[in-house]
């Protein structure tokens, strides 16, 4: 579901609660299994708890009552078969032949999405909804471009880094108030809607600790402190071909652009570290690279080899990487 209903704010962040202690506590008891156990509650919350409801209204209310009542009252396995039983139904729609869809059909729907960003504030996201070509759909030809775009790594990253590190603290407080409504979510389905609740107050001494549970596990996280599978399941995207260019004849493949949607947590998470470390990194890193906690790098960059052509005319400036430009 796009948003959770406010009326279970409280008890969404209490489950977060119960997950993220549970991880806490098997961590520090140094139990592994109860650690990826708990992992994989954390993973799959978003559908257990917040999948879309077949019925809208007060019916899709009581599903969603019924979902953390379940919780509460430590029926795990019946959260569990209900999301089997739905999956299975939502598989079984999906190998139907797919309705046609006309450019009218597809055109209201970018008109309807556009609309939706612009009354939230996001004039310049509601803009390039309606300039968009849409989404390629995914033929041979276009999976072959996917692949091409994506070959394997070379070499291997490494597991560990030499050197000793300090331990670095997370704190996400004020990036979650910044967190911008109607991202698309990662594999998980965990929007950012979901994590905003977190900086709420429930006036219940458990339920206000989830800020602070969220940072404790997001420490754990950016420190390398849980398990490797966690990290490859974590850093998992989809992969979205968009056409690139304007729209082909009837039939034809269009040339795509893919755009890799990750998880909202990991970016959230990740771009608060950048946030924290990015005075460091400019001062270690400058002037070489403008990217990095300097304002106003990129116009920096383009001025800089402006003057730079002009002062040494013999010098010559090549970019690379245009073939997704």
């Amino acid at each position: 579901m796009p948003t959770i209903p406010t009326a279970f704010h409280p008890a969404w962040a209490l489950v977060t609660v119960d997950i993220l202690e549970y991880i806490e506590n098997a961590r520090t008891a140094g139990d592994a299994a109860n650690v990826d156990r708990g992992l994989k509650w954390y993973l799959c919350a978003p559908q257990l708890f917040l999948r879309r409801c077949a019925k809208a209204g007060k019916r899709g209310h009581n599903v969603l009552n019924a979902r953390f009542t379940a919780w509460r009252e430590g029926r795990r396995d019946d959260l569990v078969l209900w999301w089997r039983s739905e999956r299975g139904a939502a598989l079984q729609r999906r190998s139907q032949p797919p309705p046609h869809s006309s450019a009218e059909d597809q055109r209201a729907y970018a008109v309807s999405r556009a609309l939706v960003y612009i009354a939230d504030g996001e004039i310049s996201r509601g803009m390039r909804m309606l300039e968009s070509s849409g989404i390629a759909p995914l033929t041979p030809s276009v999976l072959a471009q996917l692949r091409s775009k994506h070959p394997p790594r070379t070499s291997p990253m490494p597991a560990t880094l030499p050197g000793v590190f300090p331990r670095v603290e997370v704190e996400l407080g004020d990036a979650i108030r910044r967190l911008r409504p109607h991202r698309s979510p990662g594999p998980s389905g965990r929007r950012n809607e979901y994590i905003r609740p977190y900086v709420s107050t429930f006036d219940d001494l458990r339920t206000d600790t989830v800020l602070a549970k969220y940072e404790q596990f997001a420490t754990a996280a950016v420190n390398g402190e849980l398990p490797a599978w966690f990290y490859e399941l974590w850093a998992t995207s989809l992969l979205v071909p968009l056409v690139k260019g304007a729209i082909p004849a009837p039939g034809a493949d269009p040339d795509v652009r893919p755009i890799a949607i990750g998880e909202t947590d990991l970016a959230l998470i990740t771009g608060q570290l950048y946030r924290q470390a990015a005075p460091a990194a400019a001062a270690h890193l400058a002037p070489q690279q403008v990217a990095v906690g300097i304002s106003g790098g990129l116009s920096i960059l383009i001025h800089g080899a402006r003057l730079l052509l002009e002062h040494k005319p013999e010098f010559v400036v090549v970019k690379i990487d245009l073939r997704n430009a």
